[in-house]
């Protein structure tokens, strides 16, 4: 019995090592960076400077605003990603 549990613990050891990545020195780890820019869709002026921002950023607009929708279509057609930002509380109005 006793044989048996160590065989199979060494059998599960020896599969966390096999799918363990080798790393060494030599190999350069690469960095991320995620930029998401929330609340997006109260202001339009303000919201535009997002647009103007260099490189991948996603832009989280707030469902129920007053520019939200033509803020998503101008963030979409400048390259950026968009998703919804959905609040947590539930909204009240029109687009709820």
């Amino acid at each position: 019995m006793r044989l048996r549990l160590l065989l199979g613990l060494l059998c599960c050891l020896a599969g966390v090592a096999h799918a363990a990545p080798a790393t060494t020195a030599a190999t350069p780890h690469k960095a991320y960076l995620s930029l998401i820019i929330d609340d997006l869709g109260q202001n339009l002026l303000q919201d535009r400077r997002v647009l103007a921002l260099p490189g991948p950023v996603t832009a989280a607009i707030m469902p129920d605003t007053p520019h939200a929708t033509e803020f998503a279509r101008e963030a979409h057609r400048a390259g950026k990603i968009v998703i919804l930002h959905m609040p947590m509380a539930p909204a009240t109005g029109p687009f709820a």
